[in-house]
């Protein structure tokens, strides 16, 4: 039998609220605080800034197939480590996009998106219990995990001064988390998949000080339900022209995926995070 979760649909009612509700408060009070201390030449550069990155990350996965509260017929699991007991590395080296839209004196708008593909074959280590069906320890797996992250969200700054600003964000994210394997014994391919999309709340600071040098952070929380994301950067950027930069940085993406306790979810539990030193490359015009 071939175990698969199919994302259900969300409703993060209490989140959006809470969005709707910030949106509304941010804009209606937010022009007052950008004109009380913006620079009117702080933004006077390019408007379209693209990056790509290197991420050099260290990720530690755990995956539950089989839930107690869960109504899905799959049999109960126990957790097992993606890295431990299914053989796939730590440490990925991930390739990382971006693209943020300055627009006007305060606001702006950014996408970001990143995806890994691990795969191995090991023998485990111990026993496993997946679904309800027991994996001897060495037993010969072949695992295959893709994971993306996107997100999409606008930013306001309502602190403006100089070359400072720090502001919030709001929009959305999908975290997608495929894991598929199959054992000797089993003419078929097992498939565990998680898939999420999550309203998004956060904040972000960015200054200059110096004539070259710049400083970014940002944290982003994806939350709904019973899946969460956390999405943490800040870093260095060294600029010597308006048109091109150099970046160091350090990231941390974590979270937990869980579909709803209902017939149409899954039963597996997906826990991540992922992080280390990102490099990257900012181009402008």
């Amino acid at each position: 039998m071939n175990h698969r979760s199919t994302p259900p649909l969300r409703r993060p009612a209490l989140a959006t609220q809470l969005a709707a509700w910030g949106l509304a408060t941010m804009a209606c009070t937010a022009p007052v605080c950008a004109q009380a201390f913006e620079v009117p030449a702080a933004r006077s550069g390019p408007r379209n800034l693209f990056d790509i990155g290197l991420w050099q990350a260290t990720q530690d996965h755990r995956v539950q197939a089989g839930l107690r509260n869960s109504t899905f017929s799959g049999g109960l699991g126990e957790a097992f480590s993606l890295e431990s007991d299914f053989g796939l590395r730590r440490k990925s080296d991930i390739t990382t996009l971006g693209y943020t839209r300055l627009i006007g004196l305060a606001w702006h708008l950014s996408v970001d998106r990143l995806e890994n593909e691990r795969r191995a074959t090991t023998a485990t280590q111990r026993n496993l219990l997946i679904f309800g069906q027991t994996v001897p320890a060495g037993t010969v797996v072949s695992p295959t995990q893709r994971f993306s992250y996107t997100s999409v969200a606008g930013g306001l700054a309502l602190l403006q001064r100089g070359d400072t600003e720090f502001g919030v964000r709001f929009g959305g994210g999908s975290v997608r988390d495929r894991v598929r394997y199959q054992l000797p014994s089993a003419s078929y391919q097992s498939n565990l998949l998680n898939a999420d999309l999550l309203p998004l709340l956060g904040l972000f600071f960015s200054a200059r000080p110096a004539a070259t040098l710049h400083v970014d952070a940002r944290v982003d929380h994806l939350r709904e339900r019973s899946s969460r994301s956390t999405h943490l950067r800040a870093g260095l950027r060294w600029q010597p022209s308006p048109y091109i930069g150099v970046e160091a940085a350090y990231w941390r993406l974590s979270g937990t995926s869980t579909p709803d306790d209902d017939i149409f979810g899954g039963n597996e539990e997906g826990r991540y995070q992922l992080s280390g030193p990102r490099v990257a490359v900012r181009l402008a015009f």
